[in-house]
This record gives structure tokens, sequence and C-alpha cells, in this order.
């Protein structure tokens, strides 16, 4: 599988994309490293020519060398109450730059770099469960789905391994009977 970053560098008014495989999930502990190391390893990425799809990219990063301004988000930073202490710490590193969490990921960048990202990636359908799928599926340690149904004096409780929460919604409301059964 991998964790798909996007590094986007611009210098000189030109704008470099860069691919790193392996990095989405560790874009907050690269940033902490500086400026400098910071940006020696985007640099040292992979170029491309186009920026990952939406549906694979798992963190992105904007760095604007002339401005200085950075922006970046990742699927493995949630925001939570220690945000604001991590970004006044990472201000401290990145000293006299400007730095930005992207809170709306991709929807953000394409505002930032003034481009036309989103309405141009693939719209990947959703396939409906069958009942067989849903009744059949067993549980291991990597459970993908837990639902709770709540009836006036019952709750059921299922679990899923292989089939995802938009596969069960669009079942239907028949889901229901199935999920009861289950």
């Amino acid at each position: 599988m991998g964790q798909r970053a996007n590094y986007i560098i611009t210098e000189n008014n030109t704008r470099t994309i860069y691919y790193n495989h392996w990095r989405a999930n560790c874009i907050t502990s690269d940033l902490y490293l500086g400026k400098a190391r910071f940006i020696e390893f985007a640099k040292s990425c992979r170029q491309v020519e186009v920026m990952l799809d939406e549906v694979w990219i798992e963190g992105c990063v904007l760095v604007n060398i002339d401005k200085k301004i950075v922006h970046f988000w990742s699927f493995e930073y949630a925001v939570t109450s220690v945000t604001g202490f991590y970004l006044k710490k990472l201000r401290d590193r990145w000293k006299g730059w400007e730095v930005n969490f992207l809170y709306n990921q991709m929807y953000d960048v394409e505002r930032i770099l003034n481009i036309d990202y989103l309405s141009k990636q693939e719209l990947i359908g959703i396939t409906a469960c069958t009942s067989e799928e849903i009744l059949n599926d067993e549980f291991n340690e990597w459970a993908g789905t837990l639902i709770l149904l709540k009836e006036t004096d019952q709750i059921y409780i299922s679990h899923s391994d292989g089939w995802l929460l938009e596969g069960i919604l669009a079942f239907g409301e028949p889901v229901v009977d199935v999920l009861r059964k289950k």
C-alpha cells in the first residue's frame, strides 16, 4: 500500500512536484526537523509531473520558498486539542515563515495553488454489499466497521472485516433486516 505524499515546492516562481511513497504518515515529524532539513528531504524525493489523484494522496505539503509559507495536511494528523500547541511549536522551528495546517486538505491545496484539481478526479462508484456478503463476513482483529442498530427495546451489535460502511448504506433500508439476522 504505502503512505503516499506530494511535496510541492515553489522557488523562483517555479512550482516543482515531488512524490514519496512512504512518508505521508510522517509529515508532522518531518516538518518538525525545520525548514532546511525538510526542504532538502523533499527535494531528494522523486520529481513528478502531476499530483497524486485524490483517491491515493494521503498527505501534502506546499512550500513556497519565495514567500516563506508552508501549508500541510496528513491523514495521520488528527485535529485534537493539542493541534494549536503543535502548530505553535512548529512555527518556532520555521522561524520567519508562515505555517498553516490545511484543515480541508486538497480543497485548500486547490485554492492556494489556484488550480482545478478536484473536478478532474475520477469518481469511484459505491458497490452495494449483497446480503450473503454481510451475513457471511467474519470478524477478525482488523475490523473495518462497527454497527449499532438500536430499536425501542433491543440493540443489535454487528461488526465486519470485509465490507465497508458505504457498501452497507448502498444496500439501502432492507439492510436493517439483514443486520438483525447477523
